[in-house]
This record gives C-alpha cells, structure tokens and sequence, in this order.
C-alpha cells in the first residue's frame, strides 16, 4: 500500500490492528473491485480494532465474507461496512457474556 493510498487519520488507526488483519484486509482491498481505502473510514476501522481485539478470526472470515459479496449495489459502502462489522461486534459480545454468564 503507497503511504498517501490511506487517509492520515485512518493510517493511524490501521497500525492498531493485528498485522494478520491488516494483510488480510489489503489484500480484500486490493482484490474487491467494489471495495477502496476511502471505505475505511475511523468508524469502520475502530469497529474492525474492536473485533479484532475479542477475535482475529472473526474479523478474517467478516473480511472474506465481503469479498464474495455482491456489492455493486451498496449505496454507501462506510455505512454498509459499519452496520455489517457491529452486528459481527454485537455478536460475538453477546456469545462471550452468554459464556461466561454459564
């Protein structure tokens, strides 16, 4: 990725994440016709940290899961990636309170 292909705010916040996810997200980038680096916006990023932070694994299946997703009729694609990548957060927070709640 070319230093100035990344917002400046966003680049900050990219380092945060696990270099796993952050190669796997370049890549996505780089394959997904539909899918730029303006797309990551700081929200989409912080909720892309956030996950990261409960499951890697969780944020690289969300990752692949966009890749094969039609999203040539996504009007806004930070709104779409936001929504998409909090139900993912959401979950997986409920499932771990429900763990250890048991």
């Amino acid at each position: 990725v070319r230093a100035n292909s990344v917002p400046m705010s966003s680049k900050t916040i990219l380092q945060r994440l696990p270099l796993r996810v952050y190669r796997r997200l370049e890549e996505i980038v780089h394959n997904c016709p539909h899918l730029e680096w303006k797309h990551f916006d700081a929200g989409v990023i912080k909720v892309l940290s956030q996950l990261a932070e409960l499951s890697d694994d969780d944020v690289t299946e969300e990752l692949e899961l966009l890749q094969s997703t039609d999203l040539s009729a996504v009007e806004y694609m930070p709104a779409y990636l936001n929504k998409r990548l909090n139900n993912r957060l959401w979950s997986k927070r409920k499932q771990q309170h429900a763990r250890q709640g048991s």
